[in-house]
């Protein structure tokens, strides 16, 4: 069960991608024809910002992403869809 509030490695382990491109989207933040990242919360903690990320906001970031974007894995191809000629 994913916790209520996340890091980002948590949130990326939960979103499935990988922690460097979580703060890679983060960094760069919305851009035309990219990904835009999911909403993120900062608290400072000794004079450090800290990224929090709350499971109900990636839930519906998620839900919102385009189809292109979309995380989903890909169906297995047929053995006969397969071609081995080169």
């Amino acid at each position: 069960m994913a916790k209520e509030v996340m890091n980002t490695r948590e949130a990326a382990e939960y979103i499935g991608v990988l922690y460097s491109y979580m703060r890679a989207i983060r960094s760069q933040g919305p851009r035309e024809g990219k990904m835009t990242p999911p909403p993120v919360h900062y608290i400072d903690i000794k004079s450090q910002k800290t990224a929090l990320y709350l499971k109900e906001e990636l839930d519906e970031w998620l839900r919102r992403l385009p189809k292109k974007y979309a995380l989903e894995v890909e169906p297995e191809q047929k053995p006969e869809d397969v071609s081995y000629e080169r």
